[in-house]
């Protein structure tokens, strides 16, 4: 898990370290521990629930046809050339 997450040692900021997919995660917890150089030497810690939210990363698809053919005769303006709803 450690490899999921980076922290930045001097402003202790939590990033992302590799790509974290909706379809593989919902969520994670992190337990993120702090020690000081103190003597005696002081730590804390706490556990962070990381909630993943799903991104669109799928390419879309276009099922067939893709080529429309309207009969010379005919009024193109008269035909519904291709209805489709992409997301």
């Amino acid at each position: 898990m450690s490899s999921l997450f980076k922290i930045d040692p001097v402003t202790g900021s939590i990033t992302t370290a590799a790509i974290m997919d909706r379809e593989i995660w919902t969520q994670t917890r992190l337990v993120v521990t702090a020690t000081d150089r103190g003597s005696p030497r002081l730590a804390g810690s706490a556990t962070l629930t990381v909630i993943i939210v799903d991104l669109n990363d799928n390419s879309p698809t276009i099922p067939l046809p893709r080529e429309v053919r309207i009969p010379e005769s005919e009024s193109p303006l008269t035909h519904d050339l291709y209805d489709a709803t992409y997301i």
